[in-house]
């Protein structure tokens, strides 16, 4: 050990310490600069993380239909940003965590000098490295501001996600709720015109049939007169010739029994009785002609 820090091998690790932490740290910077560029337009943002944050933040509005507090979400998730792996926030403490690291071990060098009774100049210079390497990181860590940057990225994502965001999801719910209505009124006036439409064929069938019906009915009317007016042309005419037929019959009867008659007459015997055909048929001449 001491010639471990009489050869200088205890500064050498200071100041890879130191290094390491001021490398780390411009490493945390230059993505945290990124997230700030990219958070203050989101359209553009090529960050992964961010990226499924948005898309994760427009699943979770549409599926609770809204989100109470938009800032929780963010630091919530920029909570869980990753650089290689490891949460960002704490490699972002690496570079003070290293600083104390350098202080101590300077101190530590220090003290096991003077207890080895070393000389007083390799004390004082890793008592002198410590505090300059310490120093040196500290104001790094100033310089660098990432705490600031950070909350610039937070107020950035809420701006974004209040603003913008949200109200385009109430905008494309809106959308969507007016294209169902229109859909349901467009349904409905398709609806309504089948409706119309087949009431009006059923109207125009009904009519139709009723024409038909009645023209059936017409015919009917028609067929039943002109039979009627047949049947009493016939019932007219039928019953004359039968009598002009009974009439010459009974004409050539009543002739037969006159000529019959006639020489009884003149040999002056008894009268004959008529027989019970020519008496109905006499009847019957008589109830036509009276």
């Amino acid at each position: 050990m001491r010639a471990f820090l009489e050869n200088g091998a205890g500064l050498a690790v200071l100041a890879a310490a130191g290094v390491l932490g001021i490398i780390i740290k411009l490493i945390t910077n230059i993505r945290i600069n990124r997230l700030v560029r990219q958070s203050q337009n989101m359209s553009e943002a090529k960050d992964r993380q961010l990226k499924q944050w948005k898309l994760r933040f427009e699943n979770t509005y549409r599926m609770n239909k809204g989100i109470n507090n938009v800032l929780v979400y963010i630091r919530k998730n920029f909570m869980q940003y990753r650089i290689f792996g490891v949460s960002m926030f704490r490699v972002d403490r690496i570079n003070v965590t290293m600083a104390c690291v350098v202080i101590m071990a300077a101190f530590s060098f220090s003290a096991y000098t003077m207890l080895q009774s070393m000389e007083m100049m390799i004390t004082e210079r890793y008592i002198f490295a410590g505090l300059f390497l310490a120093g040196i990181m500290l104001i790094w860590e100033r310089i660098c501001a990432t705490g600031e940057k950070k909350e610039s990225v937070v107020t950035n994502l809420a701006d974004f996600y209040e603003n913008t965001l949200v109200k385009k999801l109430e905008m494309g719910a809106d959308v969507k709720k007016n294209e169902r209505r229109n859909r349901l009124s467009e349904a409905a006036m398709r609806e309504e015109r089948r409706s119309r439409l087949s009431e009006a064929a059923m109207r125009e069938e009904r009519g139709n049939r009723l024409s038909e019906a009645a023209m059936r009915e017409e015919r009917g009317n028609r067929l039943s007169e002109a039979a009627v007016k047949e049947r009493r042309a016939d019932r007219k005419y039928a019953p004359v010739e039968e009598k002009k037929k009974d009439t010459d019959y009974l004409k050539q009867s009543m002739d037969a029994i006159a000529a019959v008659r006639e020489p009884e007459a003149e040999y002056v015997q008894p009268t004959r009785r008529l027989t019970d055909s020519e008496e109905s048929i006499i009847k019957e001449f008589i109830k036509e002609y009276l």
